[in-house]
Protein backbone atom coordinates (compact mmCIF):
# COMPACT_ATOMS: atom_id res chain seq x y z
CA UNK A 1 0.00 0.00 0.00
CA UNK A 2 1.37 3.46 -0.99
CA UNK A 3 0.92 5.97 1.13
CA UNK A 4 3.17 9.36 1.97
CA UNK A 5 5.22 8.66 4.71
CA UNK A 6 6.42 12.23 4.50
CA UNK A 7 3.23 14.50 6.14
CA UNK A 8 1.38 15.08 3.18
CA UNK A 9 -1.83 13.31 4.61
CA UNK A 10 -4.92 15.42 5.17
CA UNK A 11 -7.72 13.92 7.66
CA UNK A 12 -10.57 16.18 7.71
CA UNK A 13 -13.51 14.76 10.20
CA UNK A 14 -15.24 16.82 12.86
CA UNK A 15 -16.28 14.21 14.94
CA UNK A 16 -12.75 12.47 16.37
CA UNK A 17 -14.28 9.38 17.18
CA UNK A 18 -16.27 8.65 13.92
CA UNK A 19 -12.15 9.23 12.37
CA UNK A 20 -9.94 7.52 15.09
CA UNK A 21 -10.30 3.62 13.37
CA UNK A 22 -9.05 5.28 10.25
CA UNK A 23 -5.56 7.13 12.09
CA UNK A 24 -4.99 4.40 13.71
CA UNK A 25 -5.07 2.76 10.36
CA UNK A 26 -2.58 4.85 8.94
CA UNK A 27 -0.40 5.42 12.24
CA UNK A 28 0.00 1.25 11.79
CA UNK A 29 1.09 2.00 8.03
CA UNK A 30 3.69 4.94 8.96
CA UNK A 31 1.53 7.45 7.22
CA UNK A 32 1.89 10.76 9.24
CA UNK A 33 -0.88 13.19 9.36
CA UNK A 34 -2.85 16.00 9.91
CA UNK A 35 -5.81 15.81 11.61
CA UNK A 36 -8.41 19.24 11.13
CA UNK A 37 -12.12 18.87 12.15
CA UNK A 38 -12.97 21.98 9.51
CA UNK A 39 -13.50 24.64 12.05
CA UNK A 40 -12.20 27.90 9.93
CA UNK A 41 -10.32 29.06 13.07
CA UNK A 42 -8.08 25.50 13.16
CA UNK A 43 -7.49 25.81 9.75
CA UNK A 44 -4.04 27.01 8.41
CA UNK A 45 -3.81 30.85 7.16
CA UNK A 46 -1.42 29.49 4.76
CA UNK A 47 -2.50 26.55 2.52
CA UNK A 48 0.10 23.64 1.74
CA UNK A 49 1.71 22.73 -1.29
CA UNK A 50 2.34 19.58 -1.38
CA UNK A 51 -0.77 17.52 0.19
CA UNK A 52 -0.90 14.26 -1.80
CA UNK A 53 -4.03 12.33 0.03
CA UNK A 54 -7.22 14.11 2.01
CA UNK A 55 -9.51 11.81 3.96
CA UNK A 56 -12.69 13.75 4.08
CA UNK A 57 -15.72 13.57 5.51
CA UNK A 58 -18.09 15.40 3.49
CA UNK A 59 -20.69 16.19 6.61
CA UNK A 60 -18.91 19.17 8.34
CA UNK A 61 -20.76 20.67 11.21
CA UNK A 62 -23.95 20.68 8.65
CA UNK A 63 -25.83 17.86 9.76
CA UNK A 64 -29.35 18.69 8.84
CA UNK A 65 -28.24 21.24 6.05
CA UNK A 66 -29.28 20.73 2.22
CA UNK A 67 -26.92 19.17 0.13
CA UNK A 68 -25.70 22.75 -1.39
CA UNK A 69 -24.54 24.18 2.07
CA UNK A 70 -23.02 20.56 2.71
CA UNK A 71 -20.99 20.83 -0.40
CA UNK A 72 -20.12 24.16 -0.37
CA UNK A 73 -18.70 23.85 3.42
CA UNK A 74 -16.78 21.09 2.34
CA UNK A 75 -15.36 22.66 -0.88
CA UNK A 76 -14.50 25.64 1.04
CA UNK A 77 -12.45 23.83 3.79
CA UNK A 78 -10.39 21.74 1.44
CA UNK A 79 -9.78 25.24 -0.64
CA UNK A 80 -8.35 26.62 2.40
CA UNK A 81 -6.19 23.73 2.69
CA UNK A 82 -4.70 22.92 -0.75
CA UNK A 83 -4.93 26.67 -2.10
CA UNK A 84 -5.46 27.24 -5.67
CA UNK A 85 -1.87 25.95 -7.24
CA UNK A 86 -2.55 23.05 -9.23
CA UNK A 87 -0.84 20.04 -7.47
CA UNK A 88 -1.27 16.08 -7.43
CA UNK A 89 -3.93 15.06 -5.26
CA UNK A 90 -6.56 12.13 -4.24
CA UNK A 91 -9.39 12.85 -2.33
CA UNK A 92 -10.49 9.80 -0.07
CA UNK A 93 -14.49 10.06 1.20
CA UNK A 94 -14.40 8.78 4.34
CA UNK A 95 -18.69 9.38 4.25
CA UNK A 96 -21.84 7.91 3.73
CA UNK A 97 -22.59 10.62 1.36
CA UNK A 98 -20.76 10.21 -1.70
CA UNK A 99 -23.07 11.27 -4.13
CA UNK A 100 -22.28 14.91 -3.19
CA UNK A 101 -18.47 14.05 -4.52
CA UNK A 102 -19.27 15.09 -7.99
CA UNK A 103 -20.36 18.71 -6.47
CA UNK A 104 -17.11 19.14 -4.40
CA UNK A 105 -15.56 18.12 -7.69
CA UNK A 106 -16.87 21.09 -9.71
CA UNK A 107 -16.53 23.68 -6.80
CA UNK A 108 -12.68 22.68 -6.78
CA UNK A 109 -12.36 23.45 -10.68
CA UNK A 110 -9.01 25.15 -9.91
CA UNK A 111 -7.70 22.94 -8.36
CA UNK A 112 -9.64 19.75 -8.92
CA UNK A 113 -8.30 16.20 -7.20
CA UNK A 114 -6.86 13.63 -9.46
CA UNK A 115 -9.07 10.85 -8.26
CA UNK A 116 -12.09 11.22 -5.60
CA UNK A 117 -12.39 7.30 -4.12
CA UNK A 118 -14.53 6.61 -1.35
CA UNK A 119 -14.25 4.27 1.70
CA UNK A 120 -17.47 3.76 2.44
CA UNK A 121 -17.73 3.82 6.18
CA UNK A 122 -20.76 1.16 6.04
CA UNK A 123 -18.25 -0.98 4.63
CA UNK A 124 -15.56 -0.46 7.46
CA UNK A 125 -17.59 -1.98 10.36
CA UNK A 126 -17.99 -4.96 11.83
CA UNK A 127 -21.82 -7.05 12.83
CA UNK A 128 -21.85 -4.76 15.56
CA UNK A 129 -21.60 -1.74 13.83
CA UNK A 130 -18.27 -0.83 15.14
CA UNK A 131 -14.80 0.50 12.76
CA UNK A 132 -13.22 -2.57 11.95
CA UNK A 133 -9.17 -1.38 11.62
CA UNK A 134 -9.01 -4.72 9.36
CA UNK A 135 -11.47 -3.98 7.15
CA UNK A 136 -10.46 -0.07 6.83
CA UNK A 137 -7.07 -1.40 5.86
CA UNK A 138 -8.49 -3.70 3.44
CA UNK A 139 -10.72 -1.06 2.03
CA UNK A 140 -7.71 1.19 1.47
CA UNK A 141 -6.05 -0.85 -0.11
CA UNK A 142 -8.51 -1.81 -2.66
CA UNK A 143 -9.70 1.66 -3.10
CA UNK A 144 -5.80 2.72 -3.64
CA UNK A 145 -5.23 0.25 -6.62
CA UNK A 146 -7.26 2.36 -8.63
CA UNK A 147 -4.55 5.45 -8.73
CA UNK A 148 -2.30 4.18 -11.27
CA UNK A 149 0.69 6.25 -12.19
CA UNK A 150 0.27 8.54 -9.05
CA UNK A 151 1.76 5.68 -6.77
CA UNK A 152 5.21 6.10 -8.42
CA UNK A 153 5.31 9.60 -7.72
CA UNK A 154 4.37 8.46 -4.09
CA UNK A 155 7.06 5.86 -4.05
CA UNK A 156 9.74 8.69 -5.17
CA UNK A 157 8.86 11.33 -2.61
CA UNK A 158 9.09 8.32 0.35
CA UNK A 159 12.19 7.40 -1.65
CA UNK A 160 13.55 10.98 -0.93
CA UNK A 161 12.13 11.35 2.39
CA UNK A 162 13.54 7.92 3.74
CA UNK A 163 17.14 9.10 1.79
CA UNK A 164 17.45 12.74 3.89
CA UNK A 165 16.61 10.51 7.31
CA UNK A 166 19.71 8.39 6.03
CA UNK A 167 21.62 11.26 6.05
CA UNK A 168 21.16 13.29 8.73
CA UNK A 169 21.41 10.05 10.78
CA UNK A 170 24.64 9.70 9.21
CA UNK A 171 26.49 12.50 9.55
CA UNK A 172 24.96 13.31 12.62
CA UNK A 173 26.49 10.73 14.27
CA UNK A 174 29.83 11.02 13.77
CA UNK A 175 29.99 12.18 17.25
CA UNK A 176 28.56 10.81 20.44
CA UNK A 177 25.36 12.50 21.81
CA UNK A 178 26.59 14.21 24.58
CA UNK A 179 26.75 18.21 25.52
CA UNK A 180 29.67 18.55 23.21
CA UNK A 181 27.58 17.11 20.44
CA UNK A 182 26.69 20.79 19.26
CA UNK A 183 29.78 22.76 19.28
CA UNK A 184 31.64 19.31 17.26
CA UNK A 185 28.64 19.20 14.83
CA UNK A 186 29.10 23.51 14.34
CA UNK A 187 33.04 22.46 13.28
CA UNK A 188 31.89 20.11 10.66
CA UNK A 189 29.84 22.36 9.11
CA UNK A 190 32.32 24.83 8.91
CA UNK A 191 34.46 22.26 7.17
CA UNK A 192 31.30 20.99 4.72
CA UNK A 193 30.66 25.11 3.60
CA UNK A 194 34.40 25.50 2.71
CA UNK A 195 34.56 22.33 1.30
CA UNK A 196 31.63 22.97 -1.00
CA UNK A 197 32.04 26.50 -1.71
CA UNK A 198 36.27 26.28 -1.50
CA UNK A 199 37.62 30.02 -2.26
CA UNK A 200 33.95 31.55 -3.31
CA UNK A 201 32.96 31.21 0.46
CA UNK A 202 32.23 34.91 1.24
CA UNK A 203 34.12 35.69 4.92
CA UNK A 204 31.96 37.04 7.69
CA UNK A 205 28.66 35.57 5.94
CA UNK A 206 27.23 33.05 8.11
CA UNK A 207 24.13 32.82 5.56
CA UNK A 208 26.30 31.98 2.76
CA UNK A 209 28.01 29.94 5.10
CA UNK A 210 25.09 27.91 6.04
CA UNK A 211 23.73 27.57 2.39
CA UNK A 212 26.77 26.39 1.15
CA UNK A 213 27.08 23.70 3.95
CA UNK A 214 23.83 22.43 3.40
CA UNK A 215 24.69 22.24 -0.07
CA UNK A 216 27.20 19.78 0.44
CA UNK A 217 24.57 17.39 1.42
CA UNK A 218 23.75 16.99 -2.43
CA UNK A 219 26.38 14.76 -3.75
CA UNK A 220 26.04 12.09 -0.82
CA UNK A 221 22.43 12.87 -1.13
CA UNK A 222 21.85 11.49 -4.35
CA UNK A 223 24.02 8.44 -4.36
CA UNK A 224 22.06 8.03 -0.84
CA UNK A 225 19.01 8.11 -3.20
CA UNK A 226 20.24 6.27 -6.06
CA UNK A 227 20.83 3.16 -3.71
CA UNK A 228 17.45 3.58 -1.94
CA UNK A 229 15.76 3.19 -5.40
CA UNK A 230 18.09 0.29 -6.98
CA UNK A 231 17.22 -1.58 -4.10
CA UNK A 232 13.72 -1.58 -3.87
CA UNK A 233 12.53 -4.74 -4.54
CA UNK A 234 8.50 -4.63 -3.44
CA UNK A 235 7.71 -3.36 -7.12
CA UNK A 236 3.99 -3.22 -8.39
CA UNK A 237 4.47 -4.07 -11.79
CA UNK A 238 0.76 -2.95 -12.79
CA UNK A 239 1.67 0.43 -12.07
CA UNK A 240 3.25 1.37 -15.24
CA UNK A 241 1.20 0.02 -18.26
CA UNK A 242 2.59 -1.16 -21.81
CA UNK A 243 1.35 1.67 -23.53
CA UNK A 244 3.58 4.35 -23.77
CA UNK A 245 1.44 6.49 -25.79
CA UNK A 246 2.79 9.47 -28.08
CA UNK A 247 4.10 12.45 -26.36
CA UNK A 248 3.55 15.74 -27.86
CA UNK A 249 6.66 17.71 -28.62
CA UNK A 250 5.97 20.37 -25.93
CA UNK A 251 5.55 17.72 -23.11
CA UNK A 252 8.95 16.72 -24.36
CA UNK A 253 10.19 20.43 -24.11
CA UNK A 254 8.69 20.98 -20.87
CA UNK A 255 10.34 17.55 -19.16
CA UNK A 256 13.64 18.66 -20.50
CA UNK A 257 13.34 22.21 -19.23
CA UNK A 258 12.58 20.67 -15.76
CA UNK A 259 15.52 17.68 -15.93
CA UNK A 260 18.07 20.16 -17.08
CA UNK A 261 17.28 23.95 -16.64
CA UNK A 262 17.25 26.20 -13.87
CA UNK A 263 15.13 29.49 -14.59
CA UNK A 264 14.79 30.64 -10.53
CA UNK A 265 18.32 31.33 -10.14
CA UNK A 266 20.78 34.14 -8.11
CA UNK A 267 22.73 36.40 -10.30
CA UNK A 268 26.27 35.01 -9.87
CA UNK A 269 28.78 34.11 -12.69
CA UNK A 270 29.18 30.75 -12.48
CA UNK A 271 29.41 27.63 -15.11
CA UNK A 272 26.50 26.72 -16.53
CA UNK A 273 24.99 30.51 -17.14
CA UNK A 274 23.61 31.21 -20.19
CA UNK A 275 23.16 34.56 -21.10
CA UNK A 276 21.38 36.69 -24.01
CA UNK A 277 22.56 40.28 -24.98
CA UNK A 278 26.41 40.75 -24.23
CA UNK A 279 29.59 41.31 -26.15
CA UNK A 280 31.11 38.63 -27.81
CA UNK A 281 31.31 37.03 -31.23
CA UNK A 282 27.88 35.43 -31.95
CA UNK A 283 27.29 32.23 -34.02
CA UNK A 284 26.52 32.78 -37.37
CA UNK A 285 23.02 31.50 -38.22
CA UNK A 286 24.10 30.97 -41.76
CA UNK A 287 26.95 28.08 -40.79
CA UNK A 288 24.18 26.72 -38.30
CA UNK A 289 22.35 26.16 -41.17
CA UNK A 290 22.44 22.74 -43.23
CA UNK A 291 22.67 24.67 -46.56
CA UNK A 292 25.67 26.29 -48.28
CA UNK A 293 23.15 29.47 -48.71
CA UNK A 294 20.72 30.50 -46.35
CA UNK A 295 19.90 33.18 -48.55
CA UNK A 296 17.69 30.81 -51.36
CA UNK A 297 15.56 29.39 -48.28
CA UNK A 298 12.40 30.86 -48.64
CA UNK A 299 11.46 30.93 -44.98
CA UNK A 300 15.36 32.74 -44.16
CA UNK A 301 13.09 35.90 -42.89
CA UNK A 302 10.77 34.29 -40.13
CA UNK A 303 14.05 31.55 -39.20
CA UNK A 304 16.24 34.64 -38.27
CA UNK A 305 13.24 36.54 -36.47
CA UNK A 306 13.02 33.21 -33.88
CA UNK A 307 16.34 32.46 -33.91
CA UNK A 308 18.15 34.03 -30.70
CA UNK A 309 21.92 34.32 -29.87
CA UNK A 310 22.91 32.80 -26.46
CA UNK A 311 25.96 32.59 -24.58
CA UNK A 312 26.99 29.54 -22.43
CA UNK A 313 29.30 30.53 -19.64
CA UNK A 314 31.71 26.63 -20.03
CA UNK A 315 34.24 27.63 -17.68
CA UNK A 316 35.35 24.27 -15.10
CA UNK A 317 33.71 24.34 -12.33
CA UNK A 318 36.71 23.21 -10.32
CA UNK A 319 38.45 26.69 -11.14
CA UNK A 320 35.71 28.39 -10.05
CA UNK A 321 35.08 26.84 -6.78
CA UNK A 322 39.44 27.08 -6.06
CA UNK A 323 38.77 30.76 -7.51
CA UNK A 324 41.50 29.91 -10.10
CA UNK A 325 39.87 31.45 -13.44
CA UNK A 326 41.42 34.53 -15.21
CA UNK A 327 38.57 34.35 -17.90
CA UNK A 328 35.13 33.75 -18.78
CA UNK A 329 35.29 30.66 -20.84
CA UNK A 330 32.20 31.05 -23.09
CA UNK A 331 30.49 29.08 -25.87
CA UNK A 332 28.55 30.84 -28.66
CA UNK A 333 25.57 29.39 -29.70
CA UNK A 334 21.60 29.92 -30.41
CA UNK A 335 18.43 28.90 -29.11
CA UNK A 336 16.14 27.88 -32.82
CA UNK A 337 12.78 27.20 -32.60
CA UNK A 338 11.43 23.26 -33.35
CA UNK A 339 9.50 24.18 -36.55
CA UNK A 340 13.24 24.26 -38.10
CA UNK A 341 14.97 21.68 -36.55
CA UNK A 342 15.62 19.59 -39.68
CA UNK A 343 17.40 22.55 -41.26
CA UNK A 344 20.49 22.89 -38.27
CA UNK A 345 23.92 21.61 -39.80
CA UNK A 346 24.88 18.14 -38.03
CA UNK A 347 28.77 18.68 -39.00
CA UNK A 348 30.81 17.39 -35.69
CA UNK A 349 31.84 21.07 -34.94
CA UNK A 350 27.88 21.88 -34.18
CA UNK A 351 26.41 20.83 -30.66
CA UNK A 352 22.69 20.32 -30.79
CA UNK A 353 20.66 19.80 -27.64
CA UNK A 354 17.34 18.24 -27.30
CA UNK A 355 13.91 20.04 -27.12
CA UNK A 356 13.29 22.63 -23.93
CA UNK A 357 10.68 24.95 -23.82
CA UNK A 358 11.51 28.69 -23.35
CA UNK A 359 8.96 31.68 -22.57
CA UNK A 360 6.08 29.44 -23.90
CA UNK A 361 8.51 28.09 -27.58
CA UNK A 362 10.08 25.30 -28.14
CA UNK A 363 13.77 26.15 -28.97
CA UNK A 364 16.74 23.74 -29.00
CA UNK A 365 20.23 24.43 -28.37
CA UNK A 366 22.90 24.61 -30.96
CA UNK A 367 26.76 25.87 -30.24
CA UNK A 368 29.30 26.17 -32.32
CA UNK A 369 32.35 24.82 -30.92
CA UNK A 370 34.85 26.74 -33.05
CA UNK A 371 33.56 30.12 -31.96
CA UNK A 372 34.94 29.20 -27.83
CA UNK A 373 36.08 32.54 -26.96
CA UNK A 374 37.31 34.15 -23.54
CA UNK A 375 35.61 37.19 -21.83
CA UNK A 376 36.91 39.44 -18.85
CA UNK A 377 35.37 39.53 -15.83
CA UNK A 378 34.60 43.23 -16.59
CA UNK A 379 32.78 41.90 -19.60
CA UNK A 380 29.90 40.22 -17.61
CA UNK A 381 30.10 42.15 -14.51
CA UNK A 382 26.72 43.04 -13.70
CA UNK A 383 25.38 40.93 -16.53
CA UNK A 384 22.53 38.71 -14.85
CA UNK A 385 22.13 35.23 -16.89
CA UNK A 386 18.48 34.49 -17.78
CA UNK A 387 18.92 30.57 -16.65
CA UNK A 388 21.61 27.98 -16.39
CA UNK A 389 21.99 24.55 -17.32
CA UNK A 390 22.16 21.79 -14.93
CA UNK A 391 25.57 19.94 -14.85
CA UNK A 392 24.90 17.20 -15.94
CA UNK A 393 24.34 19.33 -19.37
CA UNK A 394 27.48 21.47 -18.80
CA UNK A 395 29.36 18.22 -18.49
CA UNK A 396 28.24 16.94 -22.26
CA UNK A 397 29.03 20.09 -23.26
CA UNK A 398 32.24 20.61 -21.88
CA UNK A 399 32.95 17.04 -23.54
CA UNK A 400 32.19 17.61 -26.86
CA UNK A 401 34.58 20.44 -26.23
CA UNK A 402 37.35 18.98 -25.37
CA UNK A 403 36.43 16.17 -28.14
CA UNK A 404 36.65 18.75 -30.61
CA UNK A 405 39.83 20.23 -29.83
CA UNK A 406 41.99 16.94 -29.36
CA UNK A 407 40.20 15.32 -32.40
CA UNK A 408 43.21 13.92 -34.22
CA UNK A 409 44.54 14.31 -37.93
CA UNK A 410 45.85 12.44 -40.01
CA UNK A 411 48.27 12.68 -42.91
CA UNK A 412 46.84 10.35 -45.99
CA UNK A 413 46.74 10.58 -49.81
CA UNK A 414 43.39 9.97 -51.75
Amino acid sequence: MNLPENGRVVVIDDDYKEVESLLKVLSKNKVPVMYFTGILEELPEQPFSDVRIIFLDIELGTEGQPEKTKVSTTAGVIQKIIGNRSNPYLIIAWTKYDKLLNGIRKLLKDNPPLLMLNLEKSKCKDEKGKYEIGKIEEKLKEELKKAGIFHLFIIWENFVHNSAGKIVNDFSSFYSLDDNWNKNMCGVFHKLAKAYAGEQLPAGKVDELIKNALLAFNGTFLDTLENEIRNYIDIDKTLLPDDKGNIANDILAKVNSRLLLIFDIPDMPVPGNIYFNIKAPEAKIDELFNEKNIDTYQQKDDLNKKVKAIFLEVSPSCDYTQNKWKLHRVLPGVIWPVDYQKKINQADYIYTSRLFKIDNEIYKFVFDLRYLTSLSFDDLKDKRPEFRIRHELLIDIQSKIAGHINRPGVISLE
